[in-house]
Order: structure tokens, then C-alpha cells, then sequence
């Protein structure tokens, strides 16, 4: 996918999940530059890099402390990836929906297996 930071600061923003993955995915090298500009911790860089390859939402909380440490006014629409980095952190939230999907998931099939469990234990008891 090609850059999509072409002074698109405008009402453009990604809609979906997915669409908040391929923008990051699409201006990575852009993103990775601010991040390796602005963070010194190489774990917190590693994580970041591990999270965005397996799309994980955990990548949050590490994109906040990034974005946390970036200096007010220091970059602006003409420095790549800044744009489409902002844009992404101000639709962050998107990624909690996933998580609270994923969560729900979980809880959801834990409820199947112990209704597995409680059939098996009725099977033992009337055997």
C-alpha cells in the first residue's frame, strides 16, 4: 500500500478497525522515524514493532507513552507520517474496540466450556 500522507490533514480519517491498521501499516516508515526520534527506549520501540506486526491492540498503550513524550509543536503537516500519525492517535480508541471484541470473545466461549464441564459432571453423577 502507498504512502497516504499527502496533506490529507483534512476530515479523513479511518472508519474501521482494519482501516486504522492498514493507514498505520501504510506510513510505518514515516511513524517509525517520529518514534526512534522521540523514544530512547529500545523496548518500548521492540514492542511497538512486535504489536504492529500481529496487529495486536496491545500497541495502544505503547503508542501513548510515544505520543506522550513527542514535544508539543515539534513536528507539522509537512513532516511525513505526522499527519496520518495524528489522525491515527486521535482515532486510538479504535483499537480498545477490538480489544473489548476480543474480551468478549473470550468470555464467551469460556461460558461454552464450563456448560462442557457441567454437562460432563451431570453425565458422571447420573452414572
Amino acid at each position: 500500500m502507498e504512502s497516504q500522507d499527502t496533506n490529507i490533514c483534512t476530515d479523513s480519517y479511518p472508519k474501521t478497525i482494519e482501516q486504522w491498521w492498514d493507514w498505520f501499516d501504510s506510513e510505518w516508515e514515516n511513524i517509525s522515524n517520529i518514534i526512534h526520534q522521540n523514544i530512547e527506549s529500545t523496548d518500548l520501540i521492540k514492542n511497538i514493532q512486535i504489536f504492529k506486526d500481529s496487529r495486536n491492540s496491545k500497541i495502544k498503550q505503547f503508542l501513548e507513552k510515544c505520543w506522550d513524550n513527542i514535544p508539543e509543536n515539534k513536528y507539522n503537516e509537512d513532516t511525513p507520517g505526522w499527519c496520518i500519525f495524528s489522525i491515527l492517535m486521535s482515532d486510538i480508541d479504535l483499537l480498545e474496540r477490538q480489544m473489548n471484541t476480543f474480551e468478549l470473545f473470550k468470555q464467551r466461549y469460556q461460558h461454552f466450556i464450563n456448560i462442557g464441564k457441567i454437562k460432563q459432571v451431570r453425565q458422571w453423577q447420573t452414572n
